[in-house]
């Protein structure tokens, strides 16, 4: 498996140990990718306490993070224009296509993504 982003809900997953990180990721050669669009979605979550909050911002600092750029931008409008799908949703999709990076993420409408890698996967229920 190459570089790998992250999806929004993966990361609330991991943060409330539904999911392992080593479920996901079977190599420590994977670099871990976040959008700052995930950045921000997860970290504007209504917290429990302070605790998980904390839990999540050290979490989140073991990922590096992507920034919009001009090809992100245009990648965007085009996975936007093509599948109708939310602007944050488009522009974390784009930057997987971008990166050349595998989009893990628990949402089926993004399989559809076609210019992105993407892996849908079914967190269990506990």
């Amino acid at each position: 498996m190459g570089n790998v982003i992250l999806d929004s809900n993966v990361i609330i997953y991991l943060s409330k140990g539904i999911i392992d990180i080593a479920d996901l990721i079977r190599s420590e050669e994977v670099k871990i990718w976040i959008s700052i669009i995930s950045y921000m979605e997860v970290l504007s979550f209504d917290f429990l306490s302070f605790e998980e909050e904390k839990f999540v911002r050290d979490l989140l600092q073991e990922f590096f993070i992507i920034e919009i750029n001009r090809e992100i931008a245009e990648r965007t409008i085009q996975i936007r224009r093509k599948y109708k799908i939310k602007l944050p949703d488009a522009i974390i999709c784009a930057s997987a296509s971008v990166t050349d990076a595998i989009l893990i993420t628990a949402d089926t409408r993004l399989g559809k993504v076609r210019e992105a890698n993407v892996k849908v996967i079914s967190p269990p229920t506990k």
